[in-house]
């Protein structure tokens, strides 16, 4: 993933399995050291360190 880029990110820890298993706001990927990624909540602010495998991109789909 690139810096700039807009990922999902897994939430850990779920009590019901009807829950959500990614965060529901986007985040930004600020830092990139390969397999550890800073990403920064868009509505929050926080940023949180996260491993790729809990990372999923956002696929926009563009319109005529």
């Amino acid at each position: 993933y690139a810096i700039n880029v807009r990922v999902l990110v897994r939430r850990h820890g779920l009590k019901n399995k009807l829950e959500p298993k990614f965060s529901i706001t986007p985040q930004i990927i600020i830092s990139a050291q390969h397999p550890i990624y800073l990403v920064r909540d868009e509505i929050t602010q926080v940023e949180t360190r996260v491993h790729i495998n809990d990372i999923r991109p956002i696929y926009i789909s563009k319109l005529n």
